[in-house]
């Protein structure tokens, strides 16, 4: 398994966390502060060594590239559920890996396109949160994630993010919260982009239903910063004023 470790010392030096539980990877993340180590899972480094003091971003690596048979016994359902999902059939999506789940539930490429088909099948709200979690468990079990160690798994990033947004539906603040800062960890490479600034505004509303007031306006003006017409963003720094 590829991975690699950022230490964070000299990275959050120069970043002042609001209070004693957080502290700033970026100006756009935050991790509890007994974090020490932040491990990417399933990344190709560009360095030499195991271990790496980066730059705000600098680019430390490129993704590992997927196994070419995700499993031998269903590796054709995954890729038709895949084909079905692009194609925007998430119920045939599904259908298409449910024997597989049962069979192979522990088979993170099953799980994980299992899970994000039913992601958007209404009926199938709280099938999909117990997946990804489950997902997520394993990935924290696997990856040796810990109180002081934060894991991301790189191939299966989009699961934090899922995960968070059915917290959040659930109105699981703090869960949603932590969730999406690994997700922003990950996406680096998509700085600006809408899903990054999504992030931050779904940052910024859990923070402010956790009366994290302070983290709350850093979020709101971090995501006018990228999206300064964002009107939820403007209204939560109205009602902090107030």
């Amino acid at each position: 398994m590829k991975h690699l470790t950022i230490l964070l010392t000299l990275l959050l030096a120069s970043l002042l966390a609001f209070n004693q539980e957080y502290r700033f990877v970026n100006e756009d993340c935050i991790v509890n502060n007994n974090v020490k180590d932040i491990v990417l899972i399933h990344v190709n480094k560009t360095f030499s060594g195991e271990e790496a003091t980066v730059e705000m971003d600098e680019t430390i690596g490129q993704i590992e590239t997927y196994p070419e048979i995700l499993s031998k016994q269903f590796d054709s359902n995954i890729k038709k559920s895949q084909e079905l999902y692009n194609k925007g059939d998430y119920l045939g999506a599904a259908k298409e890996l449910e024997f597989a789940y049962k069979t192979e539930p522990k088979n993170l490429f099953i799980s994980f396109n299992y899970a994000r088909a039913l992601y958007w099948v209404d009926s199938e709200f709280e099938k999909s949160f117990d997946i990804y979690k489950k997902i997520v468990d394993q990935l924290d079990k696997e990856n040796g994630n810990s109180d002081t160690v934060l894991t991301v798994d790189m191939w299966f990033r989009e699961a934090y993010w899922k995960l968070a947004t059915l917290y959040m539906d659930k109105k699981d603040w703090v869960e949603a919260f932590h969730l999406i800062n690994r997700f922003l960890l990950s996406i680096r490479d998509f700085k600006g982009q809408p899903v990054y600034t999504q992030s931050l505004e779904y940052l910024t509303e859990c923070s402010y239903y956790m009366k994290e007031f302070e983290l709350a306006e850093h979020f709101a003006n971090r995501t006018l910063h990228f999206d300064p017409n964002n009107q939820f963003a403007q209204n939560v720094l109205k009602e902090i004023k107030k």
